[in-house]
């Protein structure tokens, strides 16, 4: 299966928009909820500050609760969370690691739905499972996926609204510059072809390219299409055959790990691959300096309560590279592996490291990679 569907829209019931950024898509959908009376939304306390800002910018409420030990929403703290709320609420479950919502979660979810509350799933961790599975999630009423965390675009997201769900129209891109949306190609030439593959002699250049896009996301929340070399890119994508590789690419990382300490979080999922380990930020600088970058580079914003946010959480990037010879891959993976198992608990950045562009927990729209 290709990603043609991006362009023509997410198949099934209600519809589908294709629109620049996760932010974008995300801020439909708290317009939507601000229009029908839904001032309050029930967010996982681990999450990227990006995926909550377009619902303060709504002037909605967001309350975080806690998540279980797969990083996903639990069922009883969102339960508890709901008792006492007057009215409908909007509810926010992200798929982190590509990791679904468990059986109890969806139990609740259901009841919620029923009561006349809002379910939005976040995919962005997801898609490629989606697209592998071919299937779409049915416990949710929206869902929202950013595409430039797991796929070689510059830009890009997907929102699918079930019937009730009106969001705005957006028109298709037509002419103009076909490098151009809120990110260029020629700007970030680096993350359009290799997006995870810096060499270390480049690191910092390529950090604070990340920090200049993430500027111009953080700018052009409006709702707009993706650039046309997105959509063309999409629509050439074996997205089954790169979920495989990514999937494989998992596999193959937590084999590398396995008796080093390290615990996995969502081994062999088409996603990042989440671990567990001692001193995360130290071991997260580490990688960085040699050239291995996290998908995943979230700090605990001041509005999250710090009993409520897991620690030791570090991501690491599984993403094939199209091109790439299969032993060239392995080889990445062990280096990767490599770094991780000899920082260990030490892990202490040397004063020359080049830093990752650094996150403003109290800022409403921080400048750091997320999952929107």
């Amino acid at each position: 299966m290709t990603f043609d569907w991006a362009v023509r829209g997410w198949a099934g019931p209600g519809r589908a928009v294709t629109v620049g950024s996760g932010r974008q898509a995300l801020g439909l959908l708290a317009r939507w909820c601000r229009g029908n009376g839904i001032g309050t939304v029930l967010a996982p306390a681990f999450c990227c500050p990006t995926m909550v800002t377009p619902f303060w910018l709504e002037g909605m409420s967001v309350r975080f609760t806690a998540v279980d030990e797969r990083l996903v929403m639990a069922a009883e703290p969102l339960r508890a969370a709901r008792t006492g709320l007057d009215g409908p609420v909007a509810v926010l479950v992200a798929r982190t690691g590509g990791s679904g919502p468990s059986a109890a979660l969806r139990a609740e979810l259901a009841r919620m739905r029923r009561r006349g509350d809002l379910v939005i799933d976040d995919a962005t961790h997801a898609v490629l499972a989606d697209l592998a599975d071919d299937e779409r999630p049915g416990w949710c009423d929206a869902s929202v996926a950013s595409l430039r965390k797991l796929l070689p675009v510059p830009d890009g997201a997907l929102l699918r609204a079930e019937d009730g769900v009106d969001v705005d129209p957006v028109e298709p891109a037509t002419g103009g510059d076909p490098g151009r949306g809120p990110v260029s190609r020629r700007e970030l030439p680096a993350l359009f072809d290799a997006p995870h593959r810096p060499v270390p002699d480049g690191a910092l250049a390529h950090l604070d390219a990340l920090a200049r896009a993430e500027a111009r996301f953080d700018a052009a929340l409006s709702p707009a299409p993706p650039c046309p070399a997105t959509l063309r890119v999409l629509a050439g994508l074996d997205g089954a055959g790169l979920a495989r590789r990514t999937a494989a690419n998992s596999q193959t990382l937590a084999r590398a790990l396995a008796g080093s300490g390290v615990g996995t979080i969502n081994p062999g999922a088409p996603a990042p691959l989440l671990v567990r380990v001692r001193d995360a930020a130290a071991i997260d600088a580490e990688l960085a300096a040699r050239g291995v970058f996290s998908p995943m580079d979230w700090a605990r914003p001041d509005s999250v309560d710090g009993t409520l946010w897991p620690e030791g959480v570090l991501a690491l990037d599984t993403r094939p590279v199209p091109g790439l010879a299969d032993a060239v891959t392995r080889a990445w993976l062990s280096r990767t592996a490599g770094i991780v198992r000899g920082a260990g608990p030490r892990g202490r950045p040397a004063a020359n490291r080049p830093r990752k562009p650094v996150q403003n927990p109290a800022s409403a729209v921080p400048p750091v990679r997320g999952s929107t």
